[in-house]
């Protein structure tokens, strides 16, 4: 698995303030309302894997194909992969890249979700 690193800011509240979206209304109608929300899961997860007892490693997964998975959480020997999406309505082509990553790793998959908004 080539493990890479992906960046967020650390409080979504500030990216939005910095992107100049102060209400959330016109937020919902950009391209950015998605980033930020991902940062938003970035920051929960990171707080749930520091809590956890052995630590969770969180993971950003890209095959040469540019499938993806937002988050990888790595515990011990298993795998969970987390797609997140900013969107009401959810379909087929969402879930891809969890798809070719239940594929690769199917042994080590103990959980695979898809969030959305």
């Amino acid at each position: 698995m080539i493990k890479s690193p992906k960046v967020y800011f650390i409080d979504p509240n500030i990216t939005r303030f910095l992107c100049e979206y102060y209400d959330e209304n016109p937020l919902k109608l950009t391209k950015k309302a998605g980033a930020i929300f991902e940062s938003l899961v970035s920051l929960h997860l990171t707080v749930l894997c520091e809590m956890m007892v052995p630590k969770v490693q969180i993971f950003y997964w890209r095959t040469i194909s540019w499938k993806e998975v937002d988050f990888v959480l790595e515990y011990g020997t298993k795998l969970i992969a987390i797609e997140v999406k900013f969107s009401d309505t959810v379909n087929y082509r969402d879930a891809g890249g969890i798809r070719a990553f239940v594929e690769e790793y199917s042994r080590n998959s103990c959980g695979n979700y898809l969030l959305f908004r």
